[in-house]
C-alpha cells in the first residue's frame, strides 16, 4: 500500500489517510453546514461538543460543518485542509490504524475517540497475523494501580534518570512566549514536544 511522507506531526492515522487511495476527491461532499450558534463566540465546552458532534456523525450522513467553519474546529496542516482533517477523524479510526500496521503488527487501544464501536476488516487481521489488545486503568483496583506505580519507580524511573529514556523535544520557549508556543502547536509543523520553560530568566525574580 502506498504511503506518502509528510512534514507535519498529524500522527500515523492522518499521514496514512492523506494518501490518494484514502482521500477520494468527493469526500468533502458529505459535510453539511455549521449550526447557527457556532458562528458566535464559543466556550470551550461548546467547542468540544461541536467537535464531538462532527466526528461521531455517521459517514453516510452530512456532518454539522462546512469548509468555512471547519477552521474553527481544527487548524489546517501543511498537507491537509481543516475540512480534510475532520473527515479523517470521521472515518473508521481503528480500521485506518490496522491498515498502517506491518505484518505481525500490534495495536494497543487505550482510548476511543469516535465511540465504543468500530468496523474493521477481520480478514486483514487474520491474513496479516495482527494483534489487537486494549487496556484502561479506570476500572482497576487501587492495589493494581499501586503495583504499576511501584514497578514504574523501580524499572522505568532509573532509565529516565540515567538519560536512557528521553522525550523528543522539538522546541523550548520561555514562559513569556507561551502564545508563540501555542501558535507553533496549532500549526502542526512540529515533531516532538513543545516545552514551556518556567525557570526564572536572567533579571527575573521568582514568585514566592
Amino acid at each position: 500500500m502506498k504511503r506518502e511522507s509528510t512534514t507535519d506531526a498529524l500522527g500515523l492515522h492522518e499521514r496514512a489517510s492523506a494518501t490518494p487511495e484514502h482521500a477520494p476527491a468527493n469526500r468533502e461532499a458529505r459535510v453539511g453546514s455549521a449550526p447557527g450558534w457556532a458562528s458566535g463566540e464559543l466556550s470551550l465546552r461548546s467547542h468540544q461538543e461541536w467537535f464531538l458532534a462532527v466526528i461521531t456523525t455517521p459517514e453516510h450522513e452530512p456532518a454539522p460543518v462546512d469548509s468555512t467553519s471547519a477552521g474553527r474546529l481544527v487548524t489546517p496542516s501543511s498537507t491537509l485542509s481543516s475540512l480534510a482533517r475532520l473527515e479523517i477523524y470521521r472515518r473508521s479510526y481503528q480500521a485506518r490504524l490496522i491498515e498502517c500496521l506491518a505484518d505481525d503488527g500490534r495495536i494497543a487501544i487505550i482510548a476511543v475517540l469516535g465511540g465504543a464501536t468500530a468496523n474493521i476488516n477481520l480478514a486483514t487481521v487474520l491474513r496479516r497475523r495482527l494483534t489487537i489488545t486494549g487496556s484502561t486503568l479506570r476500572p482497576r483496583s487501587v492495589e493494581f494501580k499501586t503495583a504499576i506505580a511501584l514497578q514504574l519507580r523501580e524499572k522505568v524511573w532509573p532509565l529516565i534518570e540515567a538519560g536512557r529514556v528521553k522525550p523528543m523535544l522539538f522546541r523550548r520557549f520561555p514562559l513569556a512566549d507561551a502564545a508563540a508556543a501555542h501558535a507553533l502547536m496549532e500549526s502542526s509543523q512540529h515533531v516532538g514536544k513543545i516545552v514551556l520553560d518556567v525557570t526564572p530568566q536572567a533579571g527575573e525574580v521568582p514568585n514566592r
